[in-house]
């Protein structure tokens, strides 16, 4: 099995999904005992998932990019490929981390493109398809804080 597979699990959006679950079903739980970080890192990163998720859906319906891969290639799914859902899914992930950790923690970035760079090498998408997905994985946490950050909510 190629070794890319499992860097490529790291960005899946289903995993993600499931993580954000966690997170919200603690923030409702535990909101008491959060710290304001904690609860401003739950609501960035729940937000900025679902919001990017559901773009990237729309954005695979209306451009219906077909995937590159060949019919040998395993590791190809029957959805479309543009943008990447993984990239997306990573980059939401350690870009709301990020935004709420001191910037020593940076180097954490590496994990996101090292999935971006998996869905590459795994042939299901092209450099354009994860550019893209990585834009909207970082854009959305940035624009979900910042709005709540101006409504005094973080």
């Amino acid at each position: 099995m190629n070794p890319w597979f499992w860097v490529t699990q790291v960005g899946a959006p289903e995993l993600w999904l499931g993580i954000a679950a966690g997170v919200l079903i603690f923030y409702l739980a535990r909101r008491k005992v959060m710290g304001k970080k904690g609860k401003g890192f739950a609501k960035v990163f729940i937000l900025s998932l679902i919001l990017t998720l559901v773009t990237v859906q729309a954005v695979k319906d209306v451009a219906q990019v077909p995937r590159p891969c060949g019919i040998e290639n395993p590791y190809c799914e029957d959805d479309f490929s543009f943008p990447s859902g993984h990239s997306a899914a990573a980059f939401v992930a350690f870009s709301s981390i990020l935004l709420f950790l001191p910037r020593k923690w940076l180097p954490l970035l590496v994990i996101p493109v090292l999935v971006a760079y998996s869905r590459v090498a795994l042939g299901v998408h092209t450099v354009t398809d994860v550019v893209a997905g990585s834009i909207l994985g970082i854009m959305f946490p940035v624009i979900v804080w910042e709005a709540l950050r101006k409504k005094g909510r973080i």
